[in-house]
């Protein structure tokens, strides 16, 4: 009985140790929030360019994040129309200021159309939503291949 009550302890002031971490006194990471502005500066595959049949290596994103101090969320990448997920979802940490990211992508997905474009989704108080862009992404084809180059 004692064991348990000094388990109960341990646990109950770890759980204070964390909410401390991810406070709003601005040390520390917290949750990203509706106040957090971010914009999707560019969007890239490698490779690039990219042939018929091959698979994506990664997705490298830069984000611009206009916030008071540093914070986390999840981002995806997807494909619209039909809100593919070609770039897996997983917490990043965003600072004031440009950031960069690598996005690992899914595996089974492939380039097979003409065009494909592309959006960014981030979990912004846990709603899934698009983050504003400066342009359009999208990968074109030239001959055999799919580039994302001169959009």
């Amino acid at each position: 009985m004692n064991n348990l009550k000094m388990l109960s302890l341990g646990v109950l002031g770890l759980v204070v140790l964390a909410g401390c971490a991810t406070g709003g006194s601005g040390q520390g990471w917290s949750l990203c929030g509706q106040q957090t502005k971010m914009r999707i500066v560019d969007l890239d595959i490698s490779p690039d360019p990219i042939s018929q049949g091959q698979q994506i290596r990664s997705w490298r994103v830069v984000v611009q994040a206009d916030t008071d101090g540093e914070c986390a969320t999840t981002l995806q990448v997807q494909e619209r129309p039909g809100n593919i997920t070609v770039g897996t979802k997983r917490v990043y940490y965003f600072r004031p200021g440009s950031n960069e990211v690598t996005v690992q992508p899914d595996t089974r997905y492939r380039f097979s159309q003409a065009r494909h474009c592309f959006v960014v989704i981030a979990d912004i108080e846990e709603t899934p939503r698009a983050i504003d862009a400066t342009g359009n992404f999208c990968a074109q084809r030239e001959g055999a291949n799919w580039t994302m180059r001169g959009r």
